[in-house]
C-alpha cells in the first residue's frame, strides 16, 4: 500500500512574516498617535467644585536625580489616593443661609451637622462634620469640610478612618480646594510614619509646533526624583513640548516626627468636632 502526501505550501510563511508585518506597523501608528495628541486624559481631570477658594504656596526643595529608596510596591502602597466615598456637590442648608455640603457615604449616619471650628492663628472657621459607621465592619469614619469666611465654599476636606474615640488619630486623607488649580490629595500614615501628595494639572494644549518623534523623545514619564538623605521621593510625569493635557506629580516623605505633629493638630479639630457637636 502506498500513501500520497499533501503538496507543502511555499507561500505560508512568508503569509505569516507578512501579516506580522502589518500589525507591526499598526502598532506603531497607534503608539505615534498616541503622543502626538497628549499622553494625558482631560476626563480623567477631578474638577474641583464651583467657586472654591485658597492659596497654594509649593515648599522648595533640592532634588537630586538618583535611584529610588523605596521600592515602586512600597511607593505605590503609601501614595495618597482620592477620597472615594465623598465628593463636594452644592445642597441647601436647613438653616439660615445656604452653604455646599458634601456628600459623604461611609455607613450608618450616627451624627452630623455644623460646628464652629477654632484654627491656628486665632482663626475660626465654619465646618460641617459626619460621623458613620460601617454597619459590615462596625468601622467608625469621622468625616468634616471646612468653609471660607463667606461660607459659600468648602476650600478643604478631612477623613479619618478607621476612627475610634478615645484613641489618637493614627491617619488623615485630606483634599484642598483651589480656584485656578488642581485639588491637592494629603495622605498622612503614622504607622508608616509618611506623609503623601498627589497633585494632577490640567494644561492648555494646541497643535504641537514639534514633529511627533521629537515630542516622544521629550516626555518624561515616570521620572523618580529623591533627595540626598532618601526620605523623600517624587514620582512626576511632564512633557517638554506642552501637548499633553494633564501632568502630575506623586511625593512620598518618610518623616515620623513631623507627621506626628501634623496628626496631632489634627486631632485637635477632631476633638474640637465631638466637643461641639450635640450630644447623642
Amino acid at each position: 500500500m502506498s500513501f500520497s502526501r499533501m503538496p507543502e505550501s511555499r507561500g505560508g510563511g512568508n503569509l505569516r512574516l507578512f501579516g506580522l508585518v502589518i500589525v507591526a506597523i499598526l502598532v506603531a501608528a497607534a503608539l505615534v498617535f498616541y503622543f502626538a495628541v497628549g499622553f494625558g486624559s482631560s476626563s480623567s481631570q477631578a474638577a474641583p467644585p464651583d467657586n472654591v477658594v485658597g492659596s497654594s504656596s509649593p515648599s522648595r526643595a533640592s532634588y537630586g536625580m538618583a535611584g529610588g529608596s523605596l521600592p515602586a510596591s512600597q511607593m505605590l502602597q503609601q501614595a495618597p489616593t482620592p477620597v472615594s466615598g465623598a465628593a463636594v456637590t452644592k445642597k441647601q442648608n436647613s438653616g439660615n443661609k445656604s452653604m455646599p455640603i458634601p456628600t459623604a457615604e461611609y455607613g450608618e449616619v450616627l451624627s452630623e451637622g455644623f460646628v464652629t471650628l477654632d484654627l491656628p492663628g486665632s482663626q475660626t472657621a465654619e465646618a460641617w462634620y459626619t460621623r458613620q459607621v460601617d454597619t459590615y465592619s462596625k468601622n467608625l469614619t469621622m468625616f468634616f469640610a471646612i468653609y471660607n469666611e463667606p461660607g459659600d465654599t468648602i476650600i478643604k476636606t478631612v477623613e479619618v478612618a478607621p476612627y475610634a474615640d478615645g484613641n489618637p488619630v493614627d491617619n488623615a486623607r485630606i483634599i484642598m480646594f483651589y480656584p485656578d488649580g488642581a485639588e491637592r490629595h494629603l495622605s498622612l500614615d503614622r504607622v508608616e510614619g509618611t506623609i503623601g501628595l498627589t497633585q494632577r494639572y490640567g494644561q492648555p494644549y494646541g497643535p504641537s509646533i514639534f514633529s511627533p518623534d521629537l515630542r516622544i523623545a521629550m516626555v518624561n514619564y515616570g521620572v523618580v526624583l529623591t533627595d540626598h538623605s532618601n526620605s523623600i521621593r517624587a514620582d512626576i510625569h511632564l512633557d517638554l513640548s506642552g501637548l499633553s493635557d494633564t501632568e502630575s506629580i506623586t511625593l512620598v516623605q518618610r518623616n515620623p516626627v513631623l507627621v506626628d505633629q501634623v496628626l496631632m493638630e489634627i486631632q485637635n479639630i477632631v476633638n474640637q468636632v465631638n466637643d461641639k457637636r450635640p450630644a447623642q
